[in-house]
């Protein structure tokens, strides 16, 4: 590059990365071939004493520390980085801060896709993204890490995200210590979905409570797509399950496992409670109990239409505590009222207890059938 003084006229000055400069100059950085973040060091101006504002494009930020002025595209703010026209990064607490505020600014995410850079742990209490309104449209890239500490409490749809736009994708994100409290509806990670929605390699710990309906990974979503997700926080609720509350369209359910304990005072189950499409491969490790009238059962609680279970099962004690018709306990399958069920390899290895009511290993109240399962 030039020397400084022969823009002296145009306040500008062009530089590469690494540049240093020294004097009285504007600093101007423009994208060509050079990749982010950009580096330059300026000194200050011998006229005033002061470096002068730095005149970047749109897309850029800049910081000063001791001196040292760094320019960097794509930097919104402390923790939030927009590597690309469709993603934004983020890397502390202040960036999910700043994920939310900017969708409570009329900005959904259609079409972005939200990533975390690294492990964030939080000193703050969580608001939930989304509203029934606004549903957070976006997909969310954990990319392997952890958020910690996620504390949710006192309001309706409590969750990490309170509703979600259909077909979106949230995946490789573990949720650890989660502390979610509802007045009504809770869940890990998705609250309230639309049609379609992936949950993709999610591990949720802590505790969720809720008046209503809690799931641990999410509540009510049609549709619903959940793969290789595993619960270990405690859930209690009216209607309580390990992965899914109430998935009761068309679900597909695969590779997941309960390890937290479940309990309801209404229903409980390991998997999902409320119920209808497919789970396999499914394990639940926790003990369910339920204190009401619905089941208690290791997968699915009442089905909701016809279903497949392949490849699940039970190694938790399930308790049902209720002298009614509806408040039995079952290793798999609670009860299948006016659907039908087809069970295949499955098996029930733990106690199963009604103490007032009916038990069975694998299904109570069955219409359908059982094949090759112990």
């Amino acid at each position: 590059f030039q020397d400084p003084s022969t823009y002296a006229n145009t306040g500008t000055l062009i530089v590469e990365e690494g540049a240093t400069l020294n004097g009285d100059v504007y600093l101007f950085v423009t994208e060509g071939s050079t990749e982010w973040p950009v580096e330059v060091s300026i000194a200050a101006s011998s006229v005033n004493g002061e470096v002068l504002s730095a005149n970047v494009p749109a897309g850029y930020i800049v910081e000063e520390l001791n001196g040292t002025y760094t320019v960097t595209k794509g930097k919104i703010q402390d923790g939030i980085y927009q590597p690309n026209d469709n993603t934004y990064a983020v890397s502390n607490e202040d960036g999910l801060a700043w994920i939310y505020a900017n969708m409570a600014a009329n900005n959904n995410y259609e079409g972005m896709t939200i990533e975390l850079a690294c492990d964030i742990t939080l000193n703050r209490a969580w608001t939930p993204l989304g509203t029934v309104d606004a549903p957070f449209a976006g997909s969310f890239d954990g990319k392997g890490y952890t958020i910690s500490n996620l504390t949710v409490a006192d309001i309706d749809y409590a969750a990490f995200i309170a509703f979600a736009a259909e077909d979106i994708t949230i995946k490789d994100l573990t949720l650890e210590n989660v502390a979610i409290q509802s007045t009504k509806h809770a869940a890990g990670v998705v609250c309230i979905g639309g049609d379609g929605i992936t949950l993709d390699n999610i591990t949720i710990s802590g505790s969720i409570e809720a008046a209503n309906y809690a799931g641990g990974i999410c509540h009510n979503i049609s549709n619903v797509r959940i793969t290789n997700c595993v619960n270990n926080a405690s859930v209690s609720a009216q209607r309580a399950a390990g992965i899914a509350s109430w998935a009761a369209s068309n679900a597909i359910i695969s590779g997941v496992e309960n390890h937290g304990d479940i309990m309801g005072s209404i229903g409980a189950s390991g998997i999902a409670h409320g119920f209808a499409g497919t789970i396999t491969n499914a394990a639940n490790h926790g003990n369910i109990t339920s204190t009401g009238t619905e089941p208690a059962a290791g997968i699915a609680g009442v089905q909701k239409g016809a279903s497949t279970y392949e490849y699940c099962v039970n190694y938790g004690t399930i308790t049902s505590t209720v002298d009614n018709p509806n408040s039995s306990a079952a290793g798999i399958l609670g009860q299948t009222p006016g659907t039908t069920a087809l069970l295949t390899y499955c098996a029930n290895y733990g106690t199963i207890t009604a103490e007032q009511c009916y038990a069975a290993g694998i299904a109570y109240s069955l219409y359908g059938s059982i094949n090759a399962s112990y």
